[in-house]
């Protein structure tokens, strides 16, 4: 069984920022420093896609594919929540879970919008680790789905539940600060969680004598058990800060089912975002116009510089695209060739420091000579 880095799946939209591609590009770099296997996974089911064709979602992928490779960026396997090799082992994990006491049938009071986006528990509306804050708001203390606008209305009925502890195992966190945030979250599961759904799901399972339709997050989360049945064993982690709650869902998941997963590094990117004011227009932001304007290189030098480990949040300006334009012009400089060795996970992260990445910009831009590390021997393909 080979070892590999993940990032958790990526739902693909029409128009692709630098922010969403900057998970497997640090999983593509780390891969390439470490020696280990990379994967990207990809979600091609759930509400983000609903009334798109199939050939529309398959184009996105595709397109996605193409987009990593133009950045530079090689992924050595995609894993994909549609494929059927992982559909159709869902039977048989959640079958796992009923024998273990943590999948239960029972009757419950559940909140439930119009258009069926919004399908919670009513006892978990104000929990912290509810997944679907993003599509419900509150008005003098109503809830409503951000999607249809309807009020919740709260319905008895008979319904699947995880009633799990996701507290097992270890995590190593890089950057460590984060270490407490998710220790927190951790404590914060345990309750019921409703993961049947009454007319929106894209899987089903037979349970308890009957048919369930089965929530799309709760089907992906067992995407590392289902990568070791692939051949590929999950040692590393990429996520991005806004995602750490699906991470403990999703790894505690898993971890009910193989006993291989309990220990497991975390690398944290920031959120970052393109200021694009300087730009021309709204989709001279999308990373394939980036790439189409100025190049492969200046903008590997402009995620790079985006990974600021210290910060949670990180706000790019375009003028690192400029500088970096200007540093790959600047014919005066040497850069010397590094011998390539294989390096443990926690030495790969130091040297892809932002700052560091940005301070190689400006010696490019003076200095005759720059010596670099293993890694902006990487970034820069040795073509300086």
């Amino acid at each position: 069984m080979k070892n590999c880095i993940v990032c958790l799946p990526l739902t693909i939209p029409s128009k692709i920022k630098a922010g969403l591609v900057l998970t497997p590009f640090v999983v593509s770099m780390v891969s390439q420093l470490s020696g280990i296997e990379s994967v990207c996974c990809i979600n091609l089911t759930g509400l983000r896609y609903e009334g798109l064709e199939v050939d529309e979602i398959t184009r996105r992928f595709e397109n996605f594919r193409k987009l990593l490779r133009r950045l530079g960026a090689p992924i050595d396997h995609y894993w994909i929540d549609s494929d059927a090799s992982h559909i159709n082992r869902l039977q048989k994990y959640c079958e796992k879970l009923v024998a273990n006491g943590e999948l239960q049938s029972r009757s419950v009071s559940i909140a439930i919008c119009q258009c069926g986006a919004v399908e919670v528990l009513a006892e978990a509306l104000h929990a912290d680790w509810l997944m679907e804050h993003k599509v419900i708001r509150w008005e003098k203390n109503r809830a409503f789905c951000t999607l249809c606008n309807t009020p919740l209305k709260t319905e008895l009925d008979h319904c699947l539940l995880l009633e799990s502890d996701f507290g097992n195992g270890t995590l190593t966190m890089l950057p460590s600060f984060y270490a407490k945030e998710c220790g927190a979250l951790r404590t914060k599961f345990g309750q019921p969680m409703l993961i049947s759904r009454r007319g929106k799901g894209d899987y089903r399972v037979s349970l308890f004598d009957r048919v369930w339709r089965l929530d799309t997050d709760f089907c992906w989360s067992f995407l590392f058990q289902s990568l070791i049945e692939d051949g590929l064993h999950p040692s590393a982690v990429v996520v991005s800060n806004r995602s750490l709650k699906p991470l403990i869902w999703s790894l505690g998941l898993s971890r009910k089912l193989s006993d291989s997963l309990q220990d497991m590094t975390v690398i944290v990117t920031p959120f970052m975002k393109l200021n694009s004011e300087r730009l021309k227009s709204p989709n001279a932001g999308t990373l394939h116009k980036l790439i189409d304007r100025y190049g492969q290189l200046p903008i590997r030098l402009f995620m790079a510089s985006g990974l600021k480990w210290g910060q949670k949040d990180v706000v790019m300006s375009s003028d690192t695209i400029f500088w970096s334009l200007k540093a790959l012009s600047h014919e005066s400089a040497v850069v010397p060739n590094v011998e390539r060795t294989i390096l443990p996970l926690s030495e790969t992260l130091p040297m892809m420091e932002g700052r560091l990445t940005e301070q190689l910009i400006t010696d490019l831009r003076k200095e005759s000579s720059v010596p670099l590390s293993q890694y902006q021997n990487l970034l820069l393909e040795r073509r300086v």
